[in-house]
């Protein structure tokens, strides 16, 4: 007779087994509804600003030349021209902004739940499409910027690649595999780093048959062609902003990366799974007894395309090693967010691993399940709450600002290079002549060892009608404005603060703060340069 744990785990199989296909998009409705409404409560930051910036060029060709020039933003073209006609299309608005990358996370949701669905069982499949919710990416899922969809073709390239070496319609997934891969490689630069876990997947197939897949190396080939058409903007922005760029390369952020990212199943809910494994092999004899076989069976009982998949899985979870390893090498910098695709290695391995080492026991499948429900249940009703809840603006109104300073119009500096564009986009409709960005490379770099703000701020005046001024024409031409400062951001100091501190000749009064910015009264009775 079946235990209780052993039947709950079978009827909740058997449900998920009844229709699976509108199970799987009931979740993906309401996967995107989630995020959406953590959309409609937050405020843009610094790159989806300059995303939409772009995107609101006239044309779609000023979009697509702004961003194939590679001095703005350091990725190929295609989501700037796509959210360009959007907006074009159904008008201007930061949802519409975020939604191909809405779409993207909650591709990677379906394609990891159909991934592990398939070497494992439903109810390790159906946790699967919520292990996304529980680790870093999630903060990423409504961001207007490449990396959701990265996620999202980066799964279904896996996908598609698995089906291509099992299913029958083997040339069909294979035009897949070539599709999804190209779609990947045009989302983002790093994303050419998912040729390390398809290394890993298609060596370990070569050592169980004795044969390379030639077909689907050749649909990885041809898809590294479209990677190559975007090559050209990716020499200018490098050759712009890599060599000073503030994320240097160092083993602190390599190491904080693995800390953050990979592990981010919360340690709490890694907790309370032992806890659920460990009460049921207590109350089930028979977990205890498929937990015994588990480990008395070898490698050789699991089958090729499992055993690869989780070579895959490893080879995701060593992409920041090679960025780190390159870091070190080529580039001299390491910027962890842009590895974060590695945590699919974790999202579709740990299940699988689970698996394995339990015997394909459908009560620690449950437990998982139970464990990735309760925070996927937490995340979602935090964001369809959104819905219901203001969005949180971090940045004061301009008429706050003006509070603080005595003059009729008064002109405010805002010195952070991180937070320029957003106060302005805050500001967009009222903001006029009177925010100022001063950007000078060689002070910055001098100052403050970095000038990729500076840089990138110079070429936005051929896109956006902010004000962006070189910093020594202002200064000579005014004796007499405002600095808003808010301190040092991800290593990027602003610089003009201490340079104006350090001049014997310029005079600063602090007048208060307006939200996070201390505003000073600065006066230029002498300067000398």
């Amino acid at each position: 007779m079946r235990s209780r744990l052993e039947h709950a785990a079978a009827s909740i199989e058997g449900v998920l087994l009844y229709k699976p296909v509108l199970l799987l998009s009931l979740c993906i409705v309401l996967c995107c509804a989630t995020f959406i409404g953590y959309s409609h409560a937050k405020f843009p930051w610094e790159d989806e600003v300059l995303e939409i910036t772009v995107a609101r060029l006239s044309s779609g060709g000023e979009v697509w030349n702004a961003a194939r020039s590679g001095l703005i933003q350091m990725d190929p073209p295609i989501l700037h021209v796509a959210i360009h006609y959007l907006f074009r299309v159904f008008g201007e608005s930061v949802l519409l902004a975020r939604l191909p990358a809405i779409l993207g996370f909650s591709l990677l949701c379906a394609a990891v739940a159909c991934l592990v669905w398939k070497h494992s069982s439903p109810l390790y499949g159906a946790a699967a499409f919520f292990l996304p919710y529980s680790t870093v990416l999630r903060g990423r899922a409504m961001d207007a910027r490449p990396y959701g969809l990265m996620f999202g073709f980066s799964a279904l390239t896996i996908l598609c690649w698995d089906r291509a070496a099992s299913d029958e319609r083997k040339t069909v997934w294979r035009i897949a595999l070539f599709l999804s891969l190209a779609a990947t490689f045009s989302t983002h630069f790093y994303s050419i780093l998912i040729l390390l876990p398809l290394a890993f997947g298609e060596l370990v197939k070569w050592r169980w048959t004795r044969r390379l897949d030639w077909a689907s190396l050749g649909c990885i080939a041809a898809a590294c062609g479209v990677y190559a058409v975007w090559l050209p903007t990716l020499r200018a922005a490098a050759a712009r902003y890599m060599k000073t760029h503030h994320y240097q390369v160092s083993f602190q952020n390599f190491a904080d990366f693995y800390s953050n990212t990979i592990a981010s199943l919360p340690l709490a809910n890694l907790f309370v799974l032992l806890l659920l494994v460990g009460a049921a092999a207590v109350y089930d004899r028979g977990v205890i007894s498929g937990l015994e076989q588990a480990a008395r069976s070898t490698a050789k009982d699991m089958e090729m395309r499992t055993a690869a998949l989780l070579a895959i899985c490893a080879g995701f979870i060593l992409i920041p090693a090679a960025g780190f390893a390159a870091g070190v090498t080529v580039t001299k910098l390491f910027i962890p967010y842009h590895y974060i695709f590695a945590a699919i290695g974790f999202i579709v391995g740990f299940p699988l691993l689970l698996n394995t080492i339990s015997g394909s026991n459908r009560t620690v499948a449950l437990c998982l399940l139970a464990v990735v429900l309760a925070q996927g249940g937490m995340v979602t009703v935090r964001g369809l709450s959104g819905f219901f809840r203001a969005m949180e603006i971090p940045y004061p109104t301009l008429a706050e600002l003006s509070k603080l300073a005595p003059e009729p119009h008064p002109e405010f500096v805002v010195a952070s290079p991180l937070h320029f564009m957003v106060f302005y986009e805050r500001n967009r409709a009222v903001a006029g002549d009177q925010l100022i960005f001063l950007y000078d490379a060689k002070k910055a770099l001098r100052e403050v060892g970095t000038d990729s703000g500076d840089l990138l701020h110079e070429s936005l005046r051929a896109v956006t009608p902010a004000r962006i001024e070189p910093f020594e024409p202002y200064i000579a031409k005014h004796r007499h404005f405002n600095l808003a400062v808010m301190g040092e951001v991800k290593g990027v100091l602003e610089w003009q603060y201490t340079y104006l501190m350090k001049q014997p000749g310029v005079r600063m009064r602090w007048l208060g703060k307006a939200g996070e910015f201390n505003v000073f009264s600065v006066d230029v009775e002498s300067y000398n340069p």
